[in-house]
């Protein structure tokens, strides 16, 4: 392990580091998300695993004979299903790929409903765009427009349009800088000061393209505070007067100041994930 890495990252969680790198490292609890379109069929409800609809277990979803599954980790899903799609017109995911949480929210859209996909990177654009053809059959084109740009620019050109906003933001995700020793020896300290302020500025982006009323759900995979926690209080600090922070709901992991931690070493395995939600006045 980088030392720069072990002295940042235990001076933040002192004797609990050992333990959330060990569990950061275990094989990952995924769960299958059941993704709608017009082959999919219903599935037993037996084999539901949550109270999140259309999740079904990893070894019970393999068992089937059924492509419409897309895996991910449970934990994640918490974050999409903070938005609310009922009777919401515009919905805005900005850093969408690879698709995971834009496709539960895409299965419960209303009829009125429109989502917006965006990303940046090419590659992440066109991994995107492939899972959405497969698990949808191509049919998410009728309330679905998926577009490679950058966010950052994008919410200071559609200003008050979207009632729902999902920032799941670029981030240190340091469990796969543990799982890859390049990323790891090239990790340095100043690598989360940078993030946070990409992540202030796209926080930002959301915000302003958001309408009065509407809520904006912020997430990464970081167990950096810097990076969750950090980019919520300095919005509130510098903007509160066009948000408030409102609690998240949701059944699993532990409450920070202004949002939910749900980390594998006291969630069965889940995550990591932050979610935080801020409402436009």
């Amino acid at each position: 392990m980088n030392p720069a890495f072990e002295a940042y990252y235990s001076a933040i969680w002192g004797d609990r580091f050992d333990g959330l790198v060990t569990a950061l490292l275990k094989e990952k609890r995924q769960v299958a998300l059941s993704v709608k379109n017009s082959q999919s069929k219903p599935l037993p409800d037996k084999l539901l695993i949550s109270e999140l609809p259309n999740v079904y277990g990893y070894e019970d979803a393999r068992s089937l004979d059924y492509p419409f599954f897309y895996y991910l980790d449970l934990a994640s899903l918490y974050a999409a299903a903070q938005i609310n799609r009922k009777g919401q017109k515009h919905i805005w995911d900005m850093c969408a790929a690879p698709g995971g949480k834009s496709l539960y929210m895409y299965n419960g859209l209303s009829d009125e409903s429109k989502l917006l996909l965006t990303d940046l990177s090419r590659d992440r654009y066109f991994r995107l765009k492939r899972n959405f053809e497969q698990c949808t059959l191509g049919e998410y084109q009728q309330n679905t427009d998926i577009v490679m740009t950058d966010a950052l620019q994008w919410g200071y050109k559609h200003p008050e349009l979207y009632d729902q906003v999902l920032l799941d933001a670029p981030c240190s995700s340091e469990q796969h800088v543990l799982e890859n020793e390049g990323a790891m020896n090239a990790w340095k300290p100043s690598r989360p000061k940078s993030l946070a302020k990409r992540q202030y500025g796209l926080l930002c982006s959301g915000m302003l393209a958001l309408k009065s009323g509407g809520c904006l759900v912020y997430s990464t995979c970081s167990i950096n505070p810097a990076e969750n926690d950090g980019v919520i209080e300095r919005f509130l600090q510098k903007k509160g007067e066009i948000a408030d922070w409102a609690r998240c709901d949701i059944p699993i992991g532990e409450s920070t100041e202004f949002g939910q931690w749900i980390l594998p070493d006291h969630s069965e395995g889940c995550g990591p994930i932050y979610i935080s939600k801020l409402v436009k006045r």
